[in-house]
């Protein structure tokens, strides 16, 4: 993973949605590197709000597709909320030039909030 990066929260970028399926795009690649600066970066995502209408697991994963964190188990109605962490760091990283998505393990709906930047 990268090191800090104290990238402010006016600097990051947003992708948002509202997605039925169990593969849901958050950032596709070609967008991600039609937005990054420059080639070999990495999508480091910062915030995340996210909401499942029925009870299933998330999985956060680039598009490779590389799972960056475990199945998250979600209650119906359920949601995940993340700020910046104090550090100025991001959460996640995907693997360079791939975007962000998440695999549910029931098909429902999935509403999303992301907040992301490129990162080396």
């Amino acid at each position: 993973m990268g090191g800090v990066t104290l990238n402010s929260r006016s600097q990051l970028m947003h992708a948002f949605g509202n997605v039925t399926g169990t593969a849901i795009p958050v950032l596709t690649a070609a967008n991600f590197l039609l937005q990054a600066p420059n080639p070999g970066q990495r999508c480091g995502i910062y915030r995340l709000i996210t909401t499942v209408l029925a009870a299933t697991t998330l999985t956060i994963q680039d598009t490779t597709p590389t799972a960056l964190s475990q199945a998250i188990q979600l209650a119906a109605n359920g949601s995940i909320v993340l700020d910046m962490p104090d550090n100025g760091d991001f959460w996640w990283q995907g693997a360079i030039g791939q975007g962000i998505q998440f695999t549910l393990g029931t098909s429902t709906t999935c509403g999303f909030d992301v907040w992301w930047y490129p990162t080396v």
